[in-house]
Protein backbone atom coordinates (compact mmCIF):
# COMPACT_ATOMS: atom_id res chain seq x y z
CA UNK A 1 0.00 0.00 0.00
CA UNK A 2 2.86 2.39 0.87
CA UNK A 3 4.59 1.74 -2.45
CA UNK A 4 1.42 2.20 -4.48
CA UNK A 5 0.57 5.35 -2.55
CA UNK A 6 4.07 6.73 -3.19
CA UNK A 7 3.86 5.96 -6.91
CA UNK A 8 0.37 7.42 -7.22
CA UNK A 9 1.38 10.58 -5.35
CA UNK A 10 4.53 11.23 -7.35
CA UNK A 11 3.97 9.82 -10.84
CA UNK A 12 1.16 9.47 -13.36
CA UNK A 13 -0.22 5.97 -13.80
CA UNK A 14 -0.65 4.67 -17.32
CA UNK A 15 -1.89 1.27 -18.47
CA UNK A 16 0.82 -0.80 -20.16
CA UNK A 17 -1.14 -0.88 -23.43
CA UNK A 18 -0.84 2.91 -23.68
CA UNK A 19 2.94 3.09 -23.20
CA UNK A 20 3.83 2.67 -26.91
CA UNK A 21 1.40 5.46 -27.87
CA UNK A 22 2.87 7.74 -25.23
CA UNK A 23 6.44 7.03 -26.37
CA UNK A 24 5.50 7.72 -30.00
CA UNK A 25 4.54 11.28 -29.02
CA UNK A 26 8.14 12.23 -28.31
CA UNK A 27 9.90 13.27 -25.11
CA UNK A 28 7.91 12.76 -21.94
CA UNK A 29 6.80 15.84 -20.05
CA UNK A 30 6.14 14.04 -16.78
CA UNK A 31 7.02 10.81 -14.98
CA UNK A 32 4.80 7.79 -15.50
CA UNK A 33 4.46 4.32 -14.03
CA UNK A 34 2.71 1.13 -14.93
CA UNK A 35 2.20 -2.00 -12.85
CA UNK A 36 2.49 -5.54 -14.16
CA UNK A 37 2.26 -8.96 -12.55
CA UNK A 38 3.69 -12.17 -14.00
CA UNK A 39 2.34 -15.72 -13.85
CA UNK A 40 -1.07 -14.90 -12.35
CA UNK A 41 -0.26 -15.94 -8.81
CA UNK A 42 -3.34 -16.21 -6.63
CA UNK A 43 -1.90 -13.86 -4.01
CA UNK A 44 -2.03 -11.06 -6.60
CA UNK A 45 -5.81 -11.40 -6.65
CA UNK A 46 -6.11 -11.86 -2.90
CA UNK A 47 -3.60 -9.26 -1.66
CA UNK A 48 -2.60 -6.85 -4.44
CA UNK A 49 -5.92 -6.42 -6.27
CA UNK A 50 -7.79 -4.81 -3.36
CA UNK A 51 -4.94 -2.32 -2.84
CA UNK A 52 -4.66 -1.59 -6.56
CA UNK A 53 -8.41 -0.87 -6.74
CA UNK A 54 -8.14 1.69 -3.91
CA UNK A 55 -5.92 3.78 -6.17
CA UNK A 56 -7.86 3.27 -9.44
CA UNK A 57 -4.83 1.81 -11.17
CA UNK A 58 -5.11 -0.31 -14.31
CA UNK A 59 -2.43 -3.02 -14.02
CA UNK A 60 -1.51 -5.72 -16.51
CA UNK A 61 -1.60 -9.38 -15.51
CA UNK A 62 0.53 -11.70 -17.63
CA UNK A 63 -1.07 -15.14 -17.64
CA UNK A 64 0.24 -18.60 -18.49
CA UNK A 65 -2.63 -20.76 -19.75
CA UNK A 66 -1.23 -24.00 -18.34
CA UNK A 67 -1.10 -22.50 -14.85
CA UNK A 68 -4.64 -21.11 -15.13
CA UNK A 69 -5.74 -24.65 -16.06
CA UNK A 70 -4.25 -26.04 -12.84
CA UNK A 71 -0.59 -26.52 -13.79
CA UNK A 72 2.23 -25.11 -11.72
CA UNK A 73 5.45 -23.33 -12.54
CA UNK A 74 8.29 -25.80 -11.99
CA UNK A 75 10.36 -23.26 -10.04
CA UNK A 76 7.73 -23.22 -7.30
CA UNK A 77 8.24 -26.96 -6.95
CA UNK A 78 12.02 -26.44 -6.89
CA UNK A 79 11.59 -23.99 -4.00
CA UNK A 80 9.38 -26.44 -2.09
CA UNK A 81 11.77 -29.36 -2.69
CA UNK A 82 14.76 -27.36 -1.48
CA UNK A 83 12.93 -25.76 1.47
CA UNK A 84 12.00 -29.23 2.71
CA UNK A 85 15.59 -30.47 2.60
CA UNK A 86 15.53 -32.53 -0.60
CA UNK A 87 18.27 -30.66 -2.47
CA UNK A 88 20.36 -33.78 -3.07
CA UNK A 89 17.36 -35.71 -4.40
CA UNK A 90 16.71 -32.91 -6.89
CA UNK A 91 20.39 -32.75 -7.82
CA UNK A 92 20.39 -36.51 -8.48
CA UNK A 93 17.35 -36.30 -10.71
CA UNK A 94 18.82 -33.34 -12.62
CA UNK A 95 22.06 -35.29 -13.06
CA UNK A 96 20.09 -38.13 -14.64
CA UNK A 97 18.19 -35.79 -16.95
CA UNK A 98 21.10 -33.49 -17.78
CA UNK A 99 24.35 -35.34 -17.01
CA UNK A 100 26.65 -32.92 -18.84
CA UNK A 101 26.14 -30.19 -16.27
CA UNK A 102 27.70 -29.85 -12.81
CA UNK A 103 24.63 -29.45 -10.58
CA UNK A 104 25.33 -27.91 -7.19
CA UNK A 105 24.59 -29.38 -3.76
CA UNK A 106 24.15 -25.86 -2.40
CA UNK A 107 20.39 -25.19 -2.15
CA UNK A 108 20.50 -21.55 -3.26
CA UNK A 109 22.88 -22.25 -6.12
CA UNK A 110 20.86 -25.26 -7.30
CA UNK A 111 17.70 -23.15 -7.24
CA UNK A 112 19.39 -20.57 -9.49
CA UNK A 113 20.83 -23.26 -11.76
CA UNK A 114 17.35 -24.62 -12.53
CA UNK A 115 16.61 -21.28 -14.18
CA UNK A 116 20.00 -20.22 -15.51
CA UNK A 117 20.89 -23.60 -17.03
CA UNK A 118 17.37 -24.53 -17.99
CA UNK A 119 16.79 -27.11 -20.73
CA UNK A 120 13.22 -27.21 -22.06
CA UNK A 121 11.17 -30.19 -20.93
CA UNK A 122 14.15 -31.95 -19.31
CA UNK A 123 14.42 -29.55 -16.38
CA UNK A 124 10.68 -29.63 -15.68
CA UNK A 125 10.56 -33.41 -15.97
CA UNK A 126 13.39 -33.82 -13.44
CA UNK A 127 11.72 -31.38 -11.05
CA UNK A 128 8.27 -32.97 -11.31
CA UNK A 129 9.76 -36.44 -10.91
CA UNK A 130 11.65 -35.35 -7.77
CA UNK A 131 8.58 -33.64 -6.32
CA UNK A 132 6.46 -36.72 -6.94
CA UNK A 133 9.11 -39.02 -5.39
CA UNK A 134 9.68 -37.03 -2.21
CA UNK A 135 6.07 -36.00 -1.63
CA UNK A 136 4.44 -39.12 -3.14
CA UNK A 137 2.12 -37.10 -5.36
CA UNK A 138 1.73 -33.71 -6.95
CA UNK A 139 -1.16 -32.30 -5.01
CA UNK A 140 -2.92 -29.14 -6.12
CA UNK A 141 -1.00 -26.29 -4.53
CA UNK A 142 -3.41 -23.56 -5.64
CA UNK A 143 -0.79 -20.88 -6.16
CA UNK A 144 -1.98 -19.66 -9.58
CA UNK A 145 -5.26 -18.02 -10.48
CA UNK A 146 -7.81 -20.09 -12.34
CA UNK A 147 -9.39 -18.87 -15.56
CA UNK A 148 -12.39 -17.43 -13.70
CA UNK A 149 -10.09 -15.47 -11.37
CA UNK A 150 -8.38 -13.91 -14.39
CA UNK A 151 -11.74 -13.07 -15.98
CA UNK A 152 -12.87 -11.45 -12.73
CA UNK A 153 -9.87 -9.11 -12.72
CA UNK A 154 -10.40 -8.40 -16.40
CA UNK A 155 -14.02 -7.39 -15.65
CA UNK A 156 -12.59 -4.98 -13.04
CA UNK A 157 -10.53 -3.28 -15.75
CA UNK A 158 -7.23 -5.16 -15.53
CA UNK A 159 -5.38 -5.69 -18.79
CA UNK A 160 -4.47 -9.30 -19.56
CA UNK A 161 -1.18 -10.10 -21.28
CA UNK A 162 0.10 -13.25 -22.94
CA UNK A 163 2.95 -14.85 -20.99
CA UNK A 164 3.12 -18.03 -23.12
CA UNK A 165 1.24 -21.19 -22.33
CA UNK A 166 3.63 -22.87 -19.91
CA UNK A 167 6.42 -20.37 -19.17
CA UNK A 168 9.12 -22.01 -21.26
CA UNK A 169 12.34 -20.02 -21.55
CA UNK A 170 11.94 -18.58 -25.04
CA UNK A 171 15.66 -18.14 -25.65
CA UNK A 172 15.94 -21.94 -25.56
CA UNK A 173 13.16 -22.57 -28.09
CA UNK A 174 12.98 -22.52 -31.87
CA UNK A 175 10.91 -19.94 -33.70
CA UNK A 176 8.15 -22.51 -34.29
CA UNK A 177 8.13 -23.52 -30.61
CA UNK A 178 7.92 -19.87 -29.53
CA UNK A 179 5.06 -19.23 -31.94
CA UNK A 180 3.23 -22.28 -30.59
CA UNK A 181 3.79 -21.23 -26.95
CA UNK A 182 2.25 -17.83 -27.65
CA UNK A 183 -0.61 -19.09 -29.84
CA UNK A 184 -1.53 -21.89 -27.43
CA UNK A 185 -1.87 -19.31 -24.68
CA UNK A 186 -4.36 -17.28 -26.73
CA UNK A 187 -6.84 -20.14 -26.59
Amino acid sequence: RKQIKFLSSNLTQIPLSEVPLLLDKGPLKEAYFTITFDDAYLNVKEIAAPIISEFSIIPTLFVNGAFAEGGIYYRILVAIIIKNGFTNELKSQLNLALPNFNWSSNPEELFNQTKNFYTPWKTEKAVFKTYQRVFNDIKPLNVHMKVEDVRELQRKGWEIGNHTFSHMKLSKLSYTQIKTAIEDNEN
